[in-house]
């Protein structure tokens, strides 16, 4: 099913999203991962709703030129996260 969800921006956006997954989907001992790079307004509310649902949250290290550490993502995906 295709819906489209119109919000007043991104971090409104990122909320609904985060707090339907965590309500919806994500269980204790349940995985999200993002980067070290993210803005506030996406890991905030992870890191929130990992302590009320009791998901693990997990963050992909960069490296100094701004790339993703490749084998710190294949072992963090080994753990095969639920959202990534």
């Amino acid at each position: 099913q295709n819906e489209i969800v119109f919000v007043k921006g991104c971090t409104e956006g990122i909320n609904l999203v985060a707090n339907g997954l965590a309500k919806s989907s994500l269980q204790k001992g349940d995985t999200v991962l993002i980067t070290e790079l993210e803005h506030p307004a996406n890991w905030v509310p992870w890191q929130q709703l990992a302590k009320e649902y009791g998901f693990m949250l997990d963050f992909l290290p960069v490296l100094d030129d701004g790339s993703i550490d490749r084998a710190a993502f294949t072992q963090l995906l080994s753990k095969k996260p639920k959202v990534k």
